[in-house]
């Protein structure tokens, strides 16, 4: 089962330390404008705040994920003495990213585990951050940024162009992308930086260094999903006797008011590793490190364990978009990996209970709010099923949850997630009596249940 801290003192306080140490890196700068020092305060300060966010809610300290990265972590900083202090956070977040901070923090987020191959990998991708830390690069990013927007050069022209009379609007938006594309060229030194010392850094382990070349080649297909197959959605939720709402009716028609529908964050500028700027050049810069530096690392071979690992992280992340409210892809991603394992009992009692928040989110009419706009940004399958689930009336959840029911043994809930789901079932089919039943079952073996102050508390209100 997907990890629950039933106790979040530890993660309060963690988050809380590491909010004070992120705000003591950085220095005000002297020398400069009020506005300027000004700005440089608000970003700090933001920034702390998204950290203490990031850790209170988001750290996963688990028994199984978090003591693999940090072994991994360890391995690495004690073949490279010379790094400044550091300290690694996995986080659960889905998104398949890592980042540096510049109290030398690096986040980890589970859903990059869940794409990566190897434990060389991994190393490679903390090898990478370690060096982002070691050359200051966020600290140096900031300044660099605002160097440039309260520039004499930038004020000047933004003068200039204010005082014209046409065009105000096309001027300053390109006066704005041409500073932009200067951070944009620092970001790329920066990266190129980072992949060169990352580089020495894993040739200093016992990691393969070779695989500093398969992580940058994995990162640039790193968003697309565990699969490519389009799920059969009439296989798992049509069934005799019962009419299949996932069938190949028209779409429904268009809204008459001309808005286009909103896409969210990951349809337009995904944060993960794909957005750091190209790939395939940097696959060419590690080539070359490759052939110019001997490899002091061995091989190592792939453990079972780690794939074990892998697998189980994936179920992390279809948790993450649960716990996220991002339903579609808690739907979605539970599906995919229902294809090969088909009697994981986890991934069925997330899809009913996906079942249950559409339903819930449809009659409140806030469907939008947790199922996205089809986008060409994201994968065909996915597109997929989205098109399907806007297609849906209240009415049709009951039958698509028998349907689903069917395809597996209806065994006594052996688990508060299957339990979960058999009262997401029962109300689905307006199952009054029953639903209230497994309601005072679920508060008597769980207590301090994952779902107790949520669908069981939402249903009662």
């Amino acid at each position: 089962m997907p990890f629950h801290a039933k106790d979040t003192t530890n993660a309060y306080h963690l988050a809380l330390a590491h909010q004070r140490s992120l705000k003591n890196a950085f220095v005000e700068p002297t020398g400069v404008s009020k506005d300027y020092r000004k700005k440089y305060q608000a970003i700090v300060e933001e920034s702390a705040a998204e950290v203490y966010n990031t850790v209170r809610y988001t750290a996963l300290q688990d028994t199984v994920f978090n003591p693999f990265v940090q072994e991994v972590f360890r391995k690495i900083t004690e073949a490279n003495k010379h790094l400044p202090p550091a300290r690694l956070i996995l986080t659960r977040s889905p998104i398949e990213n890592a980042y540096a901070l510049a109290d030398g923090t690096i986040l980890f987020n589970i859903g990059l585990l869940a794409k990566l191959e190897n434990e060389s990998q991994v190393a490679f991708i903390i090898c990478h951050e370690l060096a982002h830390i070691y050359y200051g690069h966020m600290q140096a990013g900031l300044k660099s940024h605002l160097d440039a927007l309260y520039s004499k050069v930038f004020r000047q022209e933004a003068k200039k162009i204010v005082r014209q009379e046409y065009n105000l609007h096309a001027k300053m938006n390109a006066l704005v992308m041409r500073t932009a594309a200067h951070s944009l060229y620092h970001k790329r030194t920066h990266e190129k930086q980072a992949d060169s010392l990352g580089y020495v850094l894993l040739s200093n382990t016992s990691y393969d260094p070779a695989q500093a070349y398969t992580a940058l080649q994995l990162l640039d297909s790193i968003d697309a999903p565990f699969s490519s197959d389009e799920i059969d959605l009439q296989g798992y939720f049509n069934c005799t006797g019962t009419p299949g709402a996932f069938d190949k009716r028209a779409a429904k028609a268009a809204s008459i008011f001309a808005v286009d529908p909103k896409e969210t964050a990951e349809a337009g500028i995904a944060d993960t590793l794909k957005t750091h700027p190209d790939c395939a050049k940097r696959m060419q810069y590690i080539q070359q490190l490759s052939q110019a530096r001997q490899a002091k690392g061995s091989k190592q071979q792939v453990s079972a364990s780690f794939h074990k690992m892998v697998t189980n992280s994936r179920m992390e992340v279809v948790q993450s978009w649960y716990d996220f409210g991002r339903y579609d892809q808690a739907f979605f991603n539970a599906l995919l990996l229902l294809k090969n394992d088909p009697q994981n009992s986890y991934l069925q009692a997330i899809v009913m209970l996906c079942l249950y928040e559409f339903k819930a989110h449809l009659l409140a009419h806030r469907a939008s709010d947790v199922i996205a706009a089809a986008s060409n940004a994201f994968p065909a399958n996915f597109n997929h099923v989205l098109s399907a689930l806007h297609r849906l009336d209240v009415s049709d959840f009951s039958g698509l949850s028998r349907c689903f029911r069917q395809q597996f043994a209806k065994e006594a809930p052996a688990n508060e997630y299957m339990l979960a789901a058999t009262y997401a079932y029962a109300v689905l089919n307006n199952e009054t009596d029953q639903a209230e039943a497994i309601k005072a079952q679920y508060a008597a073996q769980y207590p301090s249940g994952k779902f107790i102050n949520t669908i069981f508390l939402a249903n009662q209100k």
